[in-house]
């Protein structure tokens, strides 16, 4: 879904599933800042390997205002451990002024609750729906955020049938325009992966608008290919799986010709140039 500031986005019910919408003006790259694996807390000062995730995630926004992008994307577990109510009410009170500048798009993970993330967005009690999409259109680029959890409880995720139809016809729509597709879950994972990933990757084959996919889960910052697209899988803002493996979030800026990515955060300042397909 999308935050914006005094602008809610546009969503609409596609079956089992909403997908919330918003364009973007473009003016040179698109600058985005992209992050995931938070694992706020309501308790901001609670741990885990020795990081407090709510500080990070506090750190990490600080560096993002002054990069000054024109749409950030958190990609799933947002949350501690069970998407408590008062884990997003910490998450939304460090994201705000992020959200005052630019859109921000939350997609699920396996330590989200869809309905107390969407109950402290909306103040509503209203029924989940099984799948949250979001459509960022910053012309020529599109980036579509998809829903890979199956709840709080499973650390594997699952597209479903569903949202990939529904994914086919978003990118047949716009056949031409560069789409970058994100998901929580990659393929194959250290724990475990998206089950039906093979899904999506044969339909990033065939729809060659495609140039990349963005996963997370895995707390490790690592680029390679899939389907012919690249694949970017992030690392974590709020702790990493071992002591080794840096923390932080991705400067992105997409331009005409391939797409820079800068890792923002501990270790070393790492630079990939990818050109698109």
């Amino acid at each position: 879904m999308i935050l914006l500031s005094g602008e809610p986005s546009l969503s609409a019910e596609h079956g089992s599933g909403v997908c919330y919408r918003c364009t973007l003006k473009t003016s040179g790259p698109a600058r985005w800042a992209w992050a995931s694996d938070t694992h706020v807390c309501g308790d901001a000062d609670a741990s885990q390997r020795g990081f407090q995730p709510a500080r990070q995630l506090e750190r990490a926004v600080a560096e993002m205002r002054k990069f000054q992008p024109s749409g950030v994307l958190v990609n799933g577990d947002l949350a501690w451990s069970l998407g408590h109510s008062d884990d997003y009410e910490r998450f939304l009170d460090i994201m705000r002024p992020l959200a005052e500048r630019a859109a921000v798009v939350l997609a699920v993970g396996n330590h989200d609750d869809r309905g107390n993330l969407l109950a402290c967005l909306a103040n509503s009690r209203a029924p989940a729906p099984q799948w949250l999409a979001a459509v960022v259109k910053q012309p020529p680029f599109r980036v579509i955020a998809l829903d890979s959890s199956i709840d709080a409880r499973a650390v594997g995720g699952e597209i479903g049938s569903a949202q990939l139809a529904w994914l086919e016809d978003e990118l047949h729509a716009e056949p031409r325009a560069p789409t970058i597709i994100c998901l929580h879950h990659p393929g194959e994972s250290s724990s475990e992966g998206c089950s039906d990933f093979s899904g999506l990757v044969g339909l990033v084959r065939r729809q060659r608008c495609v140039q990349a996919v963005v996963t997370a889960h895995d707390h490790e910052y690592r680029v390679g290919q899939v389907g012919g697209a690249h694949h970017i899988c992030l690392p974590a803002v709020g702790f990493p799986f071992d002591e080794h493996t840096p923390t932080g979030w991705i400067a992105a800026a997409l331009g005409r010709a391939g797409i820079e990515l800068q890792l923002q955060g501990s270790g070393s300042p790492a630079v990939a140039h990818l050109p698109w397909r």
